[in-house]
């Protein structure tokens, strides 16, 4: 499938910002460059965690931070307060959004995010873009995983990592399979354009026979007047860690990669590839 987002006003997609009480900087920035690319808009999406329902079990208990027990929780107190939060959140992003000059929605949804999301992209399907609001870690492995086989109507998701902190420098296609160059491609430089940033190319292969195929195939691809400059790095060992150095290296801003290969597998025990990066990673299906 092509990474594409629908433009504001088409109805059949948008940037889906999901968001609960803690919104990386990086994962918001994002998501604006992402509708400001696609001349598109964003829905921000506030899940409920699930908290006040378990709140309400009666076993349930309010410890502060020393460690004090201080009896049950007050499950319309922490209403009030999930309210409060949400409420700054989404002004936090709709503030940002109308400075980019970018339509902004919001709702609020009762429900768990992989369900929310995949509610939310049934009804505006099938050109959405999801930008996980909350930094992502090697335990959310199987989250991710739901999400990408539970949530269609979407073309991918945006991750960051607790590490993030830039939105600068070239935008990178990681590129393991040569048939898929060319659309990775596109929608790099379709985000490098909005912000005028370089645009380069990262050849992931199995081993070095691979890497020299890839290569030799990638040049012949990229053989016009628009790309006979383009910059390939390539990269023979390693998993996401190696990965993750090799985009560092590059001082890779956006990352576009495809879920469910070397950089980023569904299944193993290995680091996600978000983690090793200092800016957002977009995974396409």
């Amino acid at each position: 499938m092509i990474a594409h987002v629908a433009e504001a006003g088409e109805g059949s997609g948008r940037v889906v910002l999901q968001m609960g009480p803690q919104l990386s900087p990086i994962a918001l920035q994002a998501s604006l460059q992402l509708a400001r690319s696609f001349r598109s808009e964003i829905e921000a999406l506030y899940t409920d965690d699930g908290m006040r329902d378990l709140a309400a079990y009666p076993f349930a208990r309010e410890i502060s931070i020393a460690g004090v027990i201080k009896g049950p929780l007050d499950t319309g107190l922490l209403q009030r307060r999930q309210h409060r939060v949400a409420a700054a959140t989404v002004r936090h992003a709709a503030t940002a959004a109308r400075a980019a000059g970018i339509r902004f929605t919001s709702s609020i949804r009762q429900h768990d995010a992989t369900r929310a999301l995949a509610d939310a992209c049934a009804e505006r399907g099938p050109w959405n873009m999801v930008a996980l609001g909350e930094p992502v870690a090697s335990h959310d492995r199987i989250k991710l995983r739901e999400m990408f086989s539970s949530v269609w109507g979407t073309t991918g998701f945006v991750l960051t990592s607790p590490k993030a902190k830039r939105m600068t420098g070239p935008v990178v296609a990681v590129v393991e399979d040569i048939e898929r160059l060319s659309p990775l491609l596109r929608t790099a430089e379709h985000l490098a354009a909005s912000t005028a940033s370089a645009t380069e190319v990262l050849l992931v292969g199995t081993d070095a026979h691979h890497v020299i195929e890839m290569e030799t195939q990638a040049r012949l691809i990229l053989n016009d007047e628009a790309h006979a400059n383009m910059p390939l790095t390539t990269i023979s060992h390693g998993g996401a860690p190696a990965i993750g150095q090799a985009l560092r290296a590059l001082g890779a801003g956006f990352v576009i990669a495809h879920y469910d290969g070397i950089a980023m597998p569904s299944e193993g025990e290995d680091t996600l590839l978000a983690e090793n990066l200092e800016g957002p990673l977009l995974l396409v299906r």
